[in-house]
């Protein structure tokens, strides 16, 4: 008797036999209006015929008239999640509920960052382009400014926030991929999903529970990550390590030279329209009699545009005795073409190889983390003697 005052005059639900029943009333209802509904929206009808009030902002929640408290859908389990019921809605097919467990509901933290990747998520699902899902997040309350960067700000927020840096799997070019290709989409989302972090310290911000889990899912996407990779031994990762940074040496040295070679692409060009741009000036100042002074004042007031002439001249010569294949308006477009694709092919290449040796790297450390090995870094020891000092440093992880 003395828990139902507290709960009432914190405003909490009381658990009693009455606040049962109606849980159970509400799921039978919502299991009935799945099986009659095709679509989402349709259950969302059949729930009103049934005298519920519907709740959707964040969370879907439903109450019965007569009653006073909402009822949030998903507190019923995993099959009554807003995903589990467009699925079902669907496929009309049977999902298995789960009870959700506690530290999913007190221990994950609620963040901005958070809920801009929750509204993103239903957008990319309701939307059929990259326009609409544009739109749909503003009348979501979310500020959006496209520029160089698209960018977005909840209603709350205090500052605009790059997409990009919401995660990997929202950056501009994933979500356009969403919706032009699902299949190419789709096989880079689970190689951004196979990614793993490090491993978390015990921290009194969250529960311990909450880091446990997530410290073995960590561990279960390493487990994966080596299987794929045929990783076995220390030495293995080693050598992986240091084959990443050979990759990575290489592709620098490449992407260099097509810079250099662009360089050249783009100093014949703008050499080309200069030279036109500044053609007529030069051959009037040419045309003048030599010596005269009107050929003089000519010459003062259109220094800037006779010295660029004289520049292109000089530099299209010069590539007109090195490489006159340059000056072939034909062969110079098809070798801008080829030096586009072979720049954007090998900083793919590039990214690919930072990316794995980053997880290499990770997987070192998380494995030293498992093993104990925790190595006391002097402050004196400059940063490339420490990187040379880790490399060589050997833990027993394997011959456990």
């Amino acid at each position: 008797m003395v828990g139902e005052v507290l709960c009432a005059e914190n405003g909490l639900i009381v658990i009693d036999k009455t606040f049962k029943n109606i849980r159970k009333r509400m799921k039978e209802a919502i299991d009935r209006s799945i099986n009659e509904a095709n679509s989402f929206y349709e259950f969302l009808e059949l729930m009103q015929r049934r005298q519920y009030e519907i709740r959707y902002d964040e969370h879907l929640s439903f109450k019965l008239c007569g009653y006073d408290q909402y009822f949030r859908v998903d507190t019923l389990g995993t099959a009554y999640k807003d995903i589990a019921i467009h699925r079902r809605c669907a496929n009309h097919t049977e999902v298995e509920n789960k009870r959700i467990q506690p530290y999913m509901k007190h221990f994950t933290p609620s963040t901005h960052k958070s809920r801009l990747k929750s509204k993103i998520d239903w957008g990319m699902r309701e939307c059929n382009s990259f326009d609409e899902l544009l739109e749909y997040l503003k009348k979501q309350g979310i500020e959006v400014k496209q520029g160089k960067h698209l960018a977005i700000k909840p209603k709350d927020g205090q500052r605009f926030r790059r997409i990009e840096k919401l995660g990997e799997q929202y950056t501009e070019e994933m979500l356009h991929l969403y919706f032009e290709d699902r299949e190419r989409y789709n096989i880079r989302k689970a190689k951004i999903d196979s990614q793993f972090g490090r491993l978390l310290p015990p921290h009194e911000k969250y529960g311990s529970r909450y880091i446990a889990v997530e410290n073995i899912n960590t561990q279960i996407r390493m487990m994966n990550f080596m299987s794929e990779h045929g990783i076995k031994t220390q030495a293995d990762l080693l050598e992986k390590i240091d084959k990443a940074k050979h990759r990575i040496e290489v592709y620098e040295r490449d992407i260099q030279d097509l810079r250099t070679q662009g360089d050249k692409l783009n100093t014949v060009i703008s050499a080309e329209e200069d030279r036109d741009r500044t053609r007529r000036i030069y051959r009037d100042w040419q045309s003048m009699e030599d010596n005269s002074s009107q050929k003089e004042i000519y010459r003062i007031r259109n220094y800037k545009e006779i010295y660029r002439y004289q520049r292109a001249e000089a530099v299209l010569n010069h590539y007109k005795l090195t490489d006159p294949v340059f000056l072939d308006v034909r062969e110079r477009n098809q070798r801008v073409r080829r030096h586009n694709e072979n720049m954007e092919e090998y900083q793919k290449k590039l990214q690919d190889a930072q990316n794995d040796l980053r997880q290499y790297e990770i997987l070192y450390e998380n494995l030293r983390y498992i093993a104990g090995d925790k190595p006391e870094i002097e402050e004196d020891t400059p940063e490339i003697e420490e990187e040379e000092r880790t490399t060589r440093r050997s833990y027993n992880y394997w011959d456990r």
